[in-house]
């Protein structure tokens, strides 16, 4: 977060065990009892050798429509949900949680905001700690048309993942159905934990986790997850 403020990749480690922080990152206060499912934050397209990047996708000037609102998407904006986001911006720059349906933003001490085709929120002047108000409509849908870099796959990874690939769903089935079917192969078959893995015998961390170890952190799961679904 301090050195890469914009978070422009994501590597895990493969050696000792994750920390735990007692540090405040977010605080979330809905506007009624319902909180968004998830935030996002960053976004990223291809990975290689435990390290996700996030290429090709440039940022331009985020609509400012009045003094501290900025619009997300055309107006109008009725009907929408609202949460408030309190996060901390240790360089007074960084990268925007925000629910993923997000239409708009009321945020008086953010100064200076980029957005790109994924939805990322690029904030590059504001306050150390910014309180952002989030209107968003739950069922509203924002999936951008994968370009070629969504789809790819390494080449040393892909033996492997199609091996796993070929377990789980039939080659024609439907992305809901795929999805469904990997939540409960990584249920059934998995287990978390935040001791970090080897390579083992195999030649990538991410090889030992799905033929061998069979347990990691979050970012091997979802790294196996976009990858398999890749297939």
């Amino acid at each position: 977060r301090f050195s890469d403020p914009f978070k422009t990749k994501l590597s895990y480690g493969n050696i000792g065990r994750l920390k735990a922080s007692s540090h405040i990152i977010l605080r979330v206060t809905p506007e009624d009892q319902e909180i968004p499912d998830r935030l996002k934050e960053a976004s990223y397209t291809t990975y290689g050798q435990t390290i996700w990047r996030n290429v090709e996708q440039p940022f331009t000037a985020a609509i400012l429509a009045t003094e501290t609102e900025w619009h997300l998407t055309p107006p109008p904006h009725t009907t929408a949900k609202e949460v408030t986001v309190e996060q901390n911006m240790p360089k007074e720059k960084g990268l925007l949680a925000r629910p993923a349906s997000s239409i708009k933003i009321i945020a008086p001490n953010l100064f200076e905001l980029e957005t790109n085709q994924a939805g990322t929120l690029k904030v590059l002047d504001s306050a150390p700690i910014v309180t952002s108000t989030f209107y968003y409509k739950p069922n509203l849908e924002t999936i951008v048309p994968p370009g070629p870099r969504h789809l790819h796959i390494p080449d040393f990874e892909l033996e492997a993942l199609n091996t796993v690939a070929e377990t789980i769903w039939q080659p024609d089935d439907p992305e809901t159905i795929k999805l469904q079917k990997l939540e409960k192969y990584f249920l059934s078959k998995f287990s978390y934990t935040l001791d970090l893995q080897n390579k083992g015998s195999h030649s990538s961390l991410l090889q030992n986790f799905l033929l061998s170890s069979k347990k990691g952190h979050c970012e091997l799961f979802a790294t196996a997850s976009a990858l398999l679904l890749r297939t």
